[in-house]
């Protein structure tokens, strides 16, 4: 859990990173981490991130959903097409990317917006382009509650 100072609340955060195997198995990794996040959240506001390893109209992505959370990026949809996975290798110019299995859901905390980060390579000290990871990340901005617009 996460405490922020000034909050009359406290914000329950989960993080996970499914396997890339097949279907069966991350349904079943979904399916416990749901149970997972079920069992042990508070009253307040949550929020669930991670790598599903799966495109937002499959399973685990749409479990979540039907659970009661919110897709922060489907909060503005294609406004900001947010794509996170996967290039081949992080050295080197790399191709931009075309997916998203990378997600934040939230309950009780408006979205104020969704983006990416580390979507550009940086250069090395022998000029060669390094990426942070083989995904872009996604960030969200979120209104806590009693915080000033």
């Amino acid at each position: 859990m996460v405490r922020v100072p000034g909050l009359a609340e406290t914000i329950d955060v989960y993080i996970t990173h499914l396997t890339g195997a097949d279907e069966k198995v991350r349904a079943a990794q979904g399916a416990d981490f749901l149970t997972f996040v079920s069992a042990t959240r508070g009253s307040g506001p949550h929020l669930v991130m991670g790598d599903l390893s799966e495109l937002p109209d499959r399973g685990v992505a749409q479990a979540l959903v039907a659970a009661g959370l919110v897709d922060a990026a489907a909060v503005f949809p294609g406004i900001v097409p947010i794509v996170t996975c996967c290039r081949a290798a992080i050295i080197g110019e790399q191709p931009g990317l075309t997916l998203r299995t990378d997600y934040i859901f939230v309950t009780g905390l408006p979205v104020e917006s969704v983006g990416m980060f580390g979507l550009a390579p940086r250069k090395r000290a022998d000029n060669s382009l390094v990426y942070a990871s083989d995904h872009n990340g996604i960030q969200v901005v979120l209104r806590l509650a009693g915080a000033a617009p």
